[in-house]
């Protein structure tokens, strides 16, 4: 072994104040730009080797781990999937030059992915997400352990804001949802925004699942306003098909928690579901945990050309007020 990769499984000094990020690339030149932009804020870890990632991490209890996603002999997903499994509070980044749907729907289901950065990414974008990456790390010190939150006990008595709410039209699936609900929680059915609007002012809601094809033009704003103003609340989507550019977006500005690929198997929607209600869970018990459901600092402001007025003043109400939920 080299001193230089010697050096790298030497672990972080205790007094050491800076966080740590991890960098997995197997492109030399692109790991030399990312120490560049981050190496003054942070003590940054660099290999090529996506078999060392979960070592490097686990050695130096690095806050950030940034992987790519088309490496030889690893996935970007795998590496992350491995890193969330040793140490589930570090935030999970991944960076990609490539769109394809399935990676990008594995990078939520099974690796849990804070942020999706696109080649060639933006410096000052790249510098907020491993801000609030970094942020997110921290908030795990109310945690008593470091149990994975995708795997919740359910046993202990929970809220009854837990309630999902589903917006589909689609009633087999809905059906589906309904056959695997733990029957202390409540599941109500929007067939549009406006509806759903409507539920949640009534009920408490814990968990929304949104079909993203329903009642698109409102959809996306929604949920991104929902999510911003209340992080406590897990976001899902189901799906038949759905473009990169969306899961994307989603990702980075929904804090996307599952995505439900249509058409979805009992067992896997069951553990899907009762994962998001135990999450929101956890969230609810553990206020400074929220810092991990972060999304971008987007301006998200209702569109004037919004037909529906009630639509409009509910997504005003989410972006521009102080939040009053009971």
């Amino acid at each position: 072994m080299s001193a230089q990769t010697a050096s790298k499984f030497k672990p972080t000094p205790k007094g050491n104040d800076l966080p740590v990020v991890v960098l997995v690339d197997d492109e030399p030149g692109i790991l030399l730009a990312l120490k560049a932009i981050l190496r003054r804020r942070y003590k940054v870890i660099s290999t090529s080797d996506p078999t060392e990632a979960a070592e490097l991490v686990r050695i130096n209890n690095a806050e950030v781990i940034i992987s790519d996603q088309k490496m030889p002999g690893m996935t970007g997903v795998e590496v992350l999937r491995s890193v969330r499994s040793q140490s589930p509070r570090t935030t999970r980044i991944l960076l990609t030059g490539f769109s394809d749907r399935n990676d990008i729907t594995a990078s939520i289901n099974e690796s849990e992915v804070f942020r999706f950065i696109s080649k060639p990414w933006d410096n000052d974008r790249l510098r907020t997400a491993v801000s609030d990456a970094v942020a997110a790390a921290h908030s795990w010190v109310e945690k008593a352990d470091d149990r994975d939150p995708l795997e919740p006990e359910l046993s202990q008595e929970g809220s009854s804001a837990a309630n999902v709410l589903v917006i589909d039209r689609d009633q087999q699936f809905i059906d589906q949802l309904e056959s695997v609900m733990p029957q202390k929680y409540a599941l109500y059915t929007a067939e549009n925004i406006e509806q759903a609007i409507e539920y949640f002012r009534l009920f408490p809601v814990g968990v929304v699942i949104s079909d993203l094809d329903v009642d698109e033009r409102n959809n996306v704003s929604f949920l991104q306003a929902l999510k911003r103003k209340y992080p406590e609340i897990i976001i899902c989507v189901a799906t038949c098909d759905i473009q990169s550019e969306r899961l994307i977006e989603m990702i980075n500005n929904a804090r996307i928690f599952y995505v439900f690929n249509k058409p979805v198997g009992s067992e896997l929607a069951a553990r899907a579901l009762n994962a998001a209600i135990g999450y929101h869970r956890v969230l609810q018990r553990k206020s400074g945990m929220q810092k991990a459901q972060i999304v971008e600092d987007i301006e998200i402001m209702p569109d004037r050309n919004h037909q529906k007025s009630r639509i409009r003043a509910f997504l005003s109400q989410l972006w521009n007020r102080p939040a009053t939920r009971a």
